[in-house]
């Protein structure tokens, strides 16, 4: 049980860091969508859902890439 606790003490601020992250790029990309784009076309408003969905995507693969279970699985260079 002492393992886990240390193990999760260790991810902790990390975790809450990746949270804040996506909790602000959710907001952002709602707020875009909503009301900077209130006129746009669907397609501009379907490109800025995938811009944001993509760099929501690339902060969990950066957060995950931290672990050792998921980084074995990538080259070298990728970690960095």
């Amino acid at each position: 049980m002492g393992v886990v606790s240390d193990r999760v003490l260790r991810v902790l601020p990390d975790l809450v860091v990746l949270l804040v992250s996506l909790l602000g790029q959710i907001t952002g990309t709602v707020w875009l969508i909503g009301w900077r784009a209130a006129q746009a076309s669907r397609g501009t408003k379907a490109l800025t859902a995938a811009g944001g969905a993509l760099s929501m995507a690339a902060s969990l693969l950066v957060f995950l890439l931290r672990s050792h279970r998921v980084a074995r699985h990538f080259p070298g260079w990728s970690i960095s």
